[in-house]
């Protein structure tokens, strides 16, 4: 042998089993099959979970907008042109598994908040991307649930 080559080792057949080389799978049986999918897409789904959270302000309560009812959506509170109460401060956070968000992917869940207090509007005050991964882009959006005191904005 020279000093450029390596040595070829020769591992024995009785220690393949020890290590666990020589140990086969068990077969993959439809109910183990359905078991392993259930599993992976609940760790999915747990893994990727947004959550919408609403701090009520105040003392008014409403009851809540029909689901088919508009939610206004400011950047500012100079925006709004008519007097208006703020209801509660909606938090939501996404963390954006395997995603890029934006500000547009969770306007719809902040609207279906502040429907469920009554609001007609939201000021959003914040907006944060958040890292979750090598290639995940999250979001955290923090904004205030408004019900105009005139009438429809």
């Amino acid at each position: 042998m020279t000093a450029t080559q390596t040595p070829q080792h020769r591992v024995p057949r009785r220690w393949l089993g020890r290590v666990g080389f020589a140990r086969r799978a068990r077969p993959m049986t439809p109910s183990r099959l359905t078991r392993h999918i259930l599993l992976t897409g609940l760790v999915a789904l747990l893994a990727s979970c947004a959550t919408t959270s609403v701090t009520p302000v105040g003392t008014a309560s409403y009851p809540p907008l029909p689901a088919a009812s508009p939610v206004l959506v400011f950047s500012s509170a100079d925006e709004v042109k008519k007097p208006f109460e703020t209801l509660g401060i909606i938090d939501h956070n996404d963390p954006g598994k395997y995603q890029i968000l934006t500000l547009g992917d969770s306007i719809p869940a902040l609207q279906d908040k502040a429907r469920a207090i009554g609001a007609n509007a939201i000021i959003v005050d914040e907006v944060r991307p958040v890292k979750s991964g090598l290639i995940s882009t999250g979001i955290h959006v923090r904004a205030r649930a408004i019900r105009s005191l005139a009438g429809d904005q």
